[in-house]
């Protein structure tokens, strides 16, 4: 048990003085019954100081967390993308475990964004290309994070080609690891993109300077 007010047990000094009081009072009645009386109040005082202390008995939060974190950058594949969204429906994020289940979602690509709630049922890879030629993959896990609470269970799963552009995504691991906050790695197809690819360089056997 805990007080969310503890500074108010410091009225519990007032019981002093009640039986002091109690028991130098002249009355008619018994020295007993004078007793009981100040017991009796000075109970009546503890109850009323404890109530303003507020006591709390703290619960352990069962609830997992779960945080979808899906690359949507140009190097992920669109099919990739609709598998990874498509995986983080409650009902199957919710067949993994045997507790229940708070399900979250953040996209990234350049930027990371959270998923509004009232789209986690069905979000759709964003439309816009401006942002997608980068891959900030530490923010995302660092945004994810965020979204387990301190005092509660969570885990993250993954959804990407792991081609990161901007930021350290291993300190990012590693400080979600100290937390005791899993990653769980989904490995996705890569985009099928026209590539250029240096094969060979031809040079002469000697060269100058100007030449």
């Amino acid at each position: 048990m805990i007080l969310a007010h503890p500074a108010m047990l410091w009225l519990l000094l007032a019981v002093i003085p009640l039986v002091v009081l109690h028991l130098r009072a002249r009355t008619v009645v018994g020295r007993q019954r004078t007793v009981v009386v100040a017991l009796l109040r000075s109970l009546a005082v503890v109850c009323l100081v404890l109530a303003l202390a507020e006591p709390v008995i703290p619960t352990k939060d069962t609830t997992d967390t779960v945080v979808n974190v899906i690359d949507e950058s140009s190097s992920m594949s669109d099919d990739a993308v609709a598998d990874a969204l498509a995986a983080t429906d409650v009902r199957t994020v919710a067949s993994e475990t045997n507790h229940a289940v708070q399900s979250r979602t953040v996209v990234f690509d350049s930027t990371a964004r959270i998923v509004p709630q009232d789209q986690s049922q069905t979000p759709r890879r964003s439309a816009s290309k401006v942002n997608q030629d980068g891959t900030a993959l530490a923010d995302a896990l660092q945004l994810a994070g965020a979204l387990i609470p301190d005092n509660g269970r969570g885990r993250i799963r993954l959804f990407t080609d792991g081609a990161q552009t901007d930021g350290d995504a291993v300190t990012a691991a590693y400080r979600l690891a100290r937390r005791g906050i899993e990653i769980e790695t989904r490995p996705t197809a890569v985009a099928q993109r026209n590539e250029t690819l240096l094969h060979a360089i031809h040079l002469p056997a000697a060269g100058r300077v100007g030449a």
